[in-house]
């Protein structure tokens, strides 16, 4: 057996193995206590600049050399892991006669021997994760993800599937993060979180260096102080000491090890580079990029107090159909099937949910748009395709099949086939949560007796389906961008069917209304997202214009604030805040 074959650490040790800088990983505790580490299962949750790359490709190369393993490697798409093969991993196989006697492949596949004349018996894939089967061909000992957050997030978790088979199931997700309960963190989350202390030396208190950040940092003599007894904190000192320093778990015994890195561990990171980026960037970035830790800064959200506040919750009789209101439905397919079927109300300009069934049958959605005289239904076209096509050739002009896709406009109704349409994922949101936050989606609890459907609609529990619709809203954070000339984006911290089904049925309502989609979601035209709105009193008047197109001529409004407790930084504005 070769020297180190069970522990990195030792294996890189005894091939005089470096960092690309030439560098010894021992010369950072916290990071020689990374590459120690044998868990098989790990997360690190990390900032940037914190040299993990260099740890995943060594922890590649030592499994596969020393095992016969197949790894599977990502980055958010193909081009990133295959410039990270060919920029990282190559220039380091090159520097070292060992690596170059069992390496040998290109950008997408490298092939690994044990021995310099040995067989080539493990395989290291270089994938990315923007097709739905980009990343998950190949069965695999090992899946290793990097930038998590960035990722195709359905594919991450499709990924490990590929390890089912596998007798070692080694798993290694890396990433900074971006918002709380996402990506990397929801991985954290799990883990047993270890957490690197410091040790004040003159009150021996205990320091968490991100946790405490806000509390230690002296902006003004540019030092860390102990929050406890004043005296100025040495960080060079204490990360080198280790009776000043070393990993905690605050979950021990979790089945998944969990790494936070910051950047006040790091002795090449000066205290001063910290104060700077501290003062000049915004705070979300900062604290992402230089804490490692997720933010809610400049994230906006629907919210349960706004939905309780601007959606009336109420018994609506709705059999038989009032006059002159006609229906809608959006359709979001999921791990079941999200429907959301609404009455339009022409004389108030408001969308009126009336049921909302979840089911796994699609001979329900049949039932449901005979039943409730459906005249427009878009259907998430995916991942059922054939199903969702089907429905439409079997109603032709009233179901639609929707993909989300980088369209300029919110939605744009192809002309190639009559029943696909395509929709701009952040724009469709902003607009479904711009009804919401004006009060124009209005929630009704389901009255009818007819389909009952699994899960909530018609005949299920009043709280479980207005709480699985809110819940879902709530799952979904939108982030404001950090250069003037990006797009904002949403992320999904959770299940969010209902959300989407939410929008495509805000879709298939301006198919009925046979308004432009532009003026009916006027909100999603230029940089503002929200804007407070007078009552639905006064703006009731379809003489002057529909509701949607005059809700958002308000002036804005400074929102209150939103406490930031847990780090000390100044509050933050959340964005679809209801007034109540």
């Amino acid at each position: 057996m070769a020297i180190g074959a069970d522990n990195l650490l030792v294996w890189m040790y005894a091939q005089h193995f470096t960092t690309p800088k030439g560098d010894d990983v021992r010369w950072q505790r916290w990071l020689a206590a990374i590459y120690r580490d044998t868990t098989t299962d790990m997360c690190i949750q990390k900032c940037s600049q914190a040299r993990i790359s260099t740890y995943a490709i060594y922890r590649i190369l030592h499994f596969t050399i020393t095992h016969s393993a197949t790894v599977v490697f990502t980055e958010p798409t193909r081009d990133q892991a295959q410039k990270f093969s060919s920029s990282r991993l190559r220039p380091l196989v090159e520097q070292h006669e060992y690596l170059r006697k069992r390496l040998s492949g290109g950008t997408e596949l490298i092939k690994v021997r044990p021995s310099p004349k040995g067989a080539y018996r493990s395989h290291v894939h270089f994938r990315g994760t923007t097709g739905e089967r980009e990343a998950i061909s190949v069965d695999a000992d090992e899946i290793v993800v990097d930038e998590v957050d960035e990722s195709n997030a359905p594919v991450v978790a499709s990924m490990e599937t590929r390890l089912i088979a596998s007798k070692w199931k080694r798993r290694l997700f890396i990433s900074t993060p971006s918002v709380l309960r996402y990506g990397i963190n929801a991985y954290w989350a799990i883990s047993d979180q270890m957490t690197w202390l410091w040790r004040c030396p003159r009150c021996s208190r205990e320091i968490d260096p991100v946790a405490d950040h806000y509390r230690i940092i002296d902006l003004e003599r540019r030092r860390y102080v102990c929050y406890h007894c004043g005296k100025v904190l040495d960080k060079a000192r204490i990360n080198t000491d280790p009776q000043l320093s070393g990993w905690v778990a605050k979950r021990p015994g979790a089945a998944m090890r969990g790494y936070q890195i910051t950047q006040a561990m790091m002795n090449y990171v000066t205290v001063d580079s910290l104060v700077e980026a501290q003062a000049l960037q915004k705070p979300r970035k900062f604290e992402n990029y230089w804490l490692g830790i997720p933010s809610d800064e400049g994230v906006g959200q629907v919210t349960r107090a706004m939905i309780e506040a601007k959606c009336w919750l109420s018994r609506h009789p709705r059999s038989p159909q009032a006059v002159g209101r006609r229906r809608a439905m959006g359709v979001d397919q999921g791990d079941r099937i999200y429907a959301e079927v609404s009455e339009i109300d022409e004389a108030t300009g408001r969308s009126h949910i009336v049921d909302l069934p979840t089911t796994r049958s699609w001979e329900d959605l049949y039932r449901l748009m005979n039943q409730h005289e459906i005249e427009c239904c878009v259907i998430d076209a995916r991942p059922e395709v054939r199903l969702a096509r089907k429905m439409a050739h079997d109603f032709p002009g009233r179901v639609f099949c929707c993909e989300y896709t980088n369209v300029h406009e919110p939605v744009r109704w192809t002309t190639e086939e009559r029943y696909f349409i395509q929709a701009n994922r952040t724009q469709a949101l902003d607009a479904a949560a711009e009804d919401i936050a004006a009060g124009t989606t209005q929630l009704y609890w389901p009255s009818d007796d007819g389909i009952d459907c699994e899960g909530g609609g018609s005949g299920g529990n009043p709280r479980e389906v207005i709480g699985g619709f809110i819940q879902h809203w709530e799952n979904e954070r939108r982030l404001e961008p950090e250069k003037a000339d990006d797009l904002p984006t949403w992320k999904e911290v959770g299940p969010d069917h209902r959300a989407h089904a939410d929008v495509y049925r805000k879709i298939a309502e301006s198919r009925i209304r046979g308004k432009p989609i532009n003026e009916l979601w006027v909100a999603t035209a230029g940089s503002r997202v929200f804007t407070p709105s007078p009552a639905l009193a006064d703006l009731q008047d379809p003489q002057e214009g529909s509701l949607s197109s005059r809700l958002f001529q308000a002036p804005e409004e400074e929102l209150p604030a939103a406490p930031k407790a847990d780090l000390g930084r100044p509050p933050a504005k959340t964005l679809y805040r209801g007034r109540g």
